[in-house]
């Protein structure tokens, strides 16, 4: 999946390529909305990740919560907050550094779009074997595609925020400054009322190919506040 997937669709589509916000973040429980935050909370999902609230911390002048997602046997974590005008992410990594996405605009309007992310990478890979590294440019737009029945493992779900992020990779190329598109990305996510993410969709396109990467997960089972459904596997 999981949240990463739901927060970093253009992140990865640049990454692929290369290998071929508002408000105070809350600082105490909050298991209501499309994102329930508490320590304590988790998600485990059919392609073998899972996804927990491991605590808090501080980043960026702004309290966090801290996501760890783990698949495969590798674990990595995404920061989260959320006040009354959103959800934001916080993506860390040491090759890319620090982006941040406007995950959920609040309050949700079906039919609404809105730049979820911007970014420049600079001097982040050298495309073109110049010997010089080329500047990338992220861009992702979210849409509000509406409120939808969605069916998993770990149930039914009716009331669940369909929300599509679409991202785009373009290299800049130095020292021409010369653009041309490196990969695009869409991504569709499920998000139910007090529970969280339950299902999402992600196919990443490489634009010199046009090799398609496509990716899904479904909830099996979850533990939200004193919630629990599905199938959760010991700690």
């Amino acid at each position: 999946m999981t949240l990463r997937h739901a927060t970093a669709a253009c992140t990865a589509a640049v990454l692929l390529a290369a290998c071929g916000g508002g408000g105070d973040g809350g600082g105490t429980d909050d298991n209501s909305g499309y994102l329930p935050l508490a320590t304590g909370n988790r998600w485990v999902y059919d392609d073998g990740s899972e996804s927990r609230v491991t605590g808090q911390r501080d980043a960026g002048g702004q309290r966090w919560w801290v996501l760890q997602d783990t698949q495969n046997g590798l674990t990595d974590e995404a920061l989260l907050r959320k006040d009354a005008q959103g959800i934001y992410s916080r993506f860390e990594d040491p090759q890319i550094g620090t982006l941040t996405y406007t995950l959920i605009k609040l309050p949700v309007a079906a039919g609404t779009s809105y730049p979820a992310a911007s970014y420049r990478l600079t001097a982040f890979f050298d495309y073109d074997g110049n010997g010089t590294a080329d500047d990338v440019d992220l861009a992702s737009e979210a849409t509000v595609v509406g409120i939808e029945s969605v069916v998993t493992p770990a149930g039914t779900f009716g009331n669940a925020l369909h929300m599509r992020l679409s991202g785009t990779s373009t290299v800049v190329y130095r020292p021409s400054g010369t653009r041309a598109l490196l990969s695009t990305t869409v991504g569709d996510d499920w998000f139910a009322d007090g529970i969280g993410p339950v299902k999402g969709t992600s196919s990443d396109t490489l634009a010199a190919t046009g090799e398609v990467t496509t990716s899904s997960y479904a909830l099996t089972g979850y533990q939200v506040g004193t919630r629990t459904g599905g199938t959760l596997p010991p700690r």
